[in-house]
């Protein structure tokens, strides 16, 4: 199969996207997980509680209902042609967000139960004014994805989530007595940060003379702001725009449908929730610094390969070269994200205790707890393979199947909710994360049924990536029972005791890392060819930027949760391969090959073979 420069091309802009995004990441969680680590040691249970789920949940459900249906519509579907039009859709949104900024508001204060802390009326109007804020810049973030500006939007959430985690530990630590309003205030200067970051570095970049012509007009930061046009929207955009905000509404039911739960019914206590808050996002910290970066560059790279409507029949699919591309990159996703999601339940089963009296100290090694974060290592589980295969899913789906998605979602939300009350009856906070299991594995299963009949009648079989090389799998099973076994020797009580067990977890995750070539077949690589004709530039050519979106989330503190059903996504609705509006650089056979291995793997094996 022969691979155009824009597949091979987008495939190195997705790679590079990938390896940035890892590596910020990764600095941006060091920094504010120790900083927060401070946080959880002085704030109160209970002020966790009302912070990180009933006050973020406001701030959260606002920019969802917001700005998701409008980048999901715009993103791969800017034209010059109705520029005008579509800024003031962008524009509209931010103007929706001011209005459900202060209709939340009125049931989060009084409709819902008023927790007995001061400050909280002050939080609830900064939560909900930073959504507005945020969404200030939003024409801006569009633009920044359709350009591929990684720059931009990664230290922009970078910068500002580093700016308020540091201020939280230095005020909390101080003052723990104004929690909420120092929360509060944070949150509010984070969001101005954030905005300000994004339109400083759009008037730096316009005031400079472009190497290509940009493929929208703007020149100057006024071309961004509303304006009078006939007609005022995009009739083009405004049915997909509609489409995708009540898909939203209901994946935003789904997303946070435990905090929803916990805020409306108060099933569990601000105490309770505040524990489930830290527990969750330190168990989903593997999947929200890796996976989510995963999920969102496999949407990017999938939306501009996969036919959408345009291949129908069984035997015009057989044979196109962009369908059998996309199998063999969707069996390369699955393949390496079950890998590293095996060796994460095995690791967090033996090392969920120890990971918790480091972080939190005695207050969150001690109940259920334990137990709690135990049960998220099997949800990551869950979360990573339905990440892929809905990324794969929604680049794929027609308009019809989208509107229908969404009915079925109606189903699954339904599901999910009932599941919920059962289940947190039943085994209290650990219910929840049972139901979201059950849920991810109802989405995985939709999924499943899509990509099999996407690729009926041809020979292509992606879906055999969930399952890993054999003796891979040996290994990790063997590794689980050796660190049952060795936990008792090993005195966890004392710090000697954690450093030895530690210790072996770390030379034992080294053994276990899963090469590439175990997790692929060779002859993966051999039905791929690139024209040999194709002009090579170097990856590092100055003017060219790559994909991705980073959406980095604080551990727990005041926190955006990993979202598994994000539509904050860096490509669009329509796939247009061959007429990216992004310039890309075709890279070589031996580069496409060795990366072809190395997606979702280790960010230094993913920087040697950019580098090469």
């Amino acid at each position: 199969m022969e691979v155009s420069p824009e597949q091979s091309s987008t495939f190195a802009g997705a790679i590079k996207s990938t390896y940035v995004n890892i590596f910020l990441q990764i600095i941006g969680k060091v920094v504010t997980f120790v900083l927060n680590a401070l946080v959880v040691r002085y704030a109160s249970k209970d002020l966790l509680g009302i912070v990180n789920v009933r006050l973020l949940l406001l701030h959260t459900t606002i920019l969802f209902l917001c700005r998701e249906g409008v980048r999901r519509a715009c993103s791969g579907n800017l034209r010059k042609a109705d520029w005008k039009q579509t800024v003031n859709l962008m524009w509209l949104a931010t103007a929706a967000s001011a209005a459900l900024s202060v209709f939340f508001s009125l049931i989060w204060y009084f409709v819902m139960e008023r927790p007995n802390a001061p400050f909280y009326g002050y939080g609830v109007f900064a939560y909900s004014a930073t959504s507005t804020i945020d969404m200030l810049c939003e024409p801006l973030y569009i633009v920044a994805q359709e350009w591929m500006l990684l720059k931009v939007r990664v230290s922009a959430k970078f910068y500002s989530l580093i700016f308020q985690a540091f201020l939280n530990a230095v005020l909390i630590i101080r003052t723990p007595y104004y929690g909420i309003a120092i929360f509060s205030t944070t949150q509010i200067l984070s969001a101005i940060l954030y905005t300000s970051i994004f339109y400083y570095h759009f008037i730096k970049l316009l005031r400079t003379p472009p190497s290509t012509p940009h493929p929208l007009p703007v020149h100057s930061i006024r071309d961004f702001l509303p304006s009078h046009s006939k007609p005022l929207l995009p009739p083009r955009l405004i049915p997909l725009t509609w489409s995708f905000t009540k898909q939203s509404f209901l994946k935003q039911v789904l997303t946070e449908g435990e905090r929803y739960v916990m805020s409306g019914l108060q099933m569990l206590t601000f105490a309770e929730q505040g524990i489930y808050d830290v527990v969750s996002n330190l168990g989903s910290l593997v999947a929200r610094l890796l996976f989510q970066q995963v999920e969102e560059n496999a949407y990017l790279f999938f939306s501009k390969v996969l036919p959408r409507e345009k291949v129908e029949k069984d035997e015009q699919k057989q044979q196109d070269p962009q369908a059998a591309f996309g199998a063999k990159m969707l069996e390369v996703y699955l393949k390496s994200i079950t890998a590293l999601s095996v060796i994460i339940v095995v690791f967090g089963f033996s090392y969920s205790d120890v990971l918790l009296s480091i972080y939190g100290g005695e207050t969150l090694n001690s109940g259920s707890a334990p137990l709690l974060m135990r049960a998220f290592w099997v949800y990551v589980l869950f979360l990573a393979v339905n990440g892929v295969t809905e990324a794969f899913v929604f680049s794929a789906m027609s308009k019809a199947e989208v509107d229908n998605y969404n009915r079925k979602l109606v189903g699954f939300t339904l599901a999910f909710l009932a599941s919920s009350w059962v289940f947190v009856r039943w085994l209290g906070a650990v219910g929840f994360v049972v139901a979201n299991s059950l849920n991810m594995a109802l989405r995985i299963a939709h999924s499943v049924v899509f990509i099999r009949r996407y690729y009926a009648g041809t020979p292509h079989k992606p879906l055999k990536g969930v399952l890993v090389n054999a003796t891979f799998f040996s290994v990790c099973a063997s590794t689980a029972v050796f660190l049952y076994i060795l936990r008792p020797f090993c005195n966890l009580e004392s710090v000697g005791g954690k450093l030895v067990f530690l210790s072996f977890g770390g030379v034992l995750g080294d053994r276990e890392r899963p090469s590439p070539s175990d997790q692929l077949d060779d002859s993966a690589d051999s039905s791929i060819h690139h024209n040999p004709n194709t002009p090579v530039a170097p990856l590092d050519t100055p003017g060219h930027g790559y994909g991705g979106s980073a959406v980095p989330a604080i551990p727990g503190m005041v926190n955006t949760p990993y979202n598994p059903y994000s539509l904050d996504s860096p490509a669009g609705y329509t796939s247009a391969p061959g007429n990216l509006q992004s310039p890309f650089i075709p890279i070589t056979p031996d580069i496409f090959q060795r990366d072809c291995r190395i997606v979702c793997f280790s960010p230094v094996q993913m920087h040697g073979a950019l580098r090469r």
